[in-house]
């Protein structure tokens, strides 16, 4: 009888574990999870634009670890002052990969020093491995079918203040679009497919832009034409 439940259990969590497991992404240590050749071969076809991420403060920090183990040791106190001043701010975050202004959902993992001794942990806890810096189509898409072919979790980031936290994620690839940032404007749009969308068929004045365009960067392009963008009042 025990036997037999034994049996029907394992079976069972066999099934659990086949069933689910195609929904879990790999993490670093994952039999799954790219190996250094596929990463460089990634490198290469997005023309050397992928970076290892890195906390932005470490250099407040006397032992960083990253998460395959490894350790870096980077203390600069000139650094880690530069950082410190600035940590408030939001310039300091948007022209970094891998850090975000909502450092809450990364679980404070690498703090600077007004919030850290140097001798507290620092870590990539709750941030990305590795980020590609695109700056054109064919780098986010190459970037899209590299975490798609090897199950890694991928998100995206621009300015980096989602403050549901997922321009940031923990494992993941990290297509970084601050770069990608042309404005173009055109007095008359006229949509390429027809709907019966009022949106779809609007014909008029439009601005095209790049996703790593900040809001005050489409303010100072929209009265270059003489012309009002409207926004939701959260960052600029």
């Amino acid at each position: 009888m025990y036997m037999k439940l034994f049996v029907l259990f394992g079976l069972g969590a066999l099934l659990f574990y086949t069933t689910f497991a195609k929904f879990c992404k790999n993490i670093p240590g994952d039999v799954g999870w790219p190996s250094i050749s596929a990463f460089n071969y990634l490198n290469t076809s997005v023309d050397g634009q992928l970076i290892a991420a890195k906390p932005l403060a470490a250099p407040c920090h006397l032992k960083s670890s990253t998460l395959n183990s490894s350790t870096y040791y980077s203390f600069n106190a000139a650094q880690c002052r530069y950082i410190s001043e600035r940590w408030g701010g939001t310039e300091l975050h948007e022209t970094d990969p891998t850090s975000v202004q909502s450092i809450n959902n990364n679980n404070d993992s690498c703090l600077p020093a007004q919030y850290a001794s140097p001798s507290s942990p620092c870590s990539l806890a709750g941030l990305p491995v590795y980020v590609i810096n695109a700056t054109n189509d064919k780098q986010v898409e190459r970037g899209v079918a590299f975490a798609y072919k090897h199950n890694i979790r991928m998100v995206i980031k621009n300015t980096g203040h989602d403050y549901l936290g997922k321009s940031a994620g923990g494992n993941a690839l990290s297509i970084w679009v601050h770069y990608m940032n042309s404005i173009s404007y055109t007095p008359v749009y006229v949509p390429k497919h027809s709907s019966s969308c009022c949106e779809a068929n609007y014909s008029g004045p439009a601005m095209i832009l790049g996703p790593g365009v900040r809001a005050r960067e489409i303010y100072a392009a929209a009265d270059k034409h003489g012309v009002v963008i409207v926004r939701s009042l959260l960052h600029y």
